[in-house]
């Protein structure tokens, strides 16, 4: 790892279909700063964790799984929010109009916001 300020984030993939197995297409997840400044994947860093399952990973429904994923900020940077959605080029053009889509042009983006946490949840 290279980074100025190596940031991790864990990312929960689960699915609520009532019959079939599910999988991403492809995943565009970047990092926004206070400044609308992006930030892309440090792929180099994903891979020094150790093997993950890929965001195409099929799941059936009620399956989840769970995948790091890093990025290289500068030490400066200020408010970082993680923009994660499916990209795929053509979806993006459709989403943009539609009405009420969480992609629509005229809908709020959602952000994750990333802090450090210190505690971890345990579920028995």
């Amino acid at each position: 790892m290279t980074g100025e300020n190596i940031t991790e984030a864990k990312v929960k993939v689960f699915s609520d279909a009532k019959r079939a197995n599910l999988g991403l297409l492809t995943v565009d997840a970047h990092v926004v700063d206070a400044d609308d400044r992006k930030y892309t994947r440090d792929m180099d860093s994903e891979t020094a964790l150790g093997p993950q399952p890929d965001f195409d990973k099929q799941i059936s429904p009620d399956e989840s799984f769970e995948k790091e994923i890093v990025f290289d900020l500068p030490a400066d940077t200020k408010n970082p929010r993680l923009d994660i959605r499916e990209s795929y080029g053509m979806d993006h053009a459709i989403e943009a109009v539609l009405v009420d889509d969480e992609y629509s042009i005229f809908h709020n983006r959602n952000y994750f916001v990333l802090a450090q946490q210190s505690d971890t949840a345990g579920v028995k």
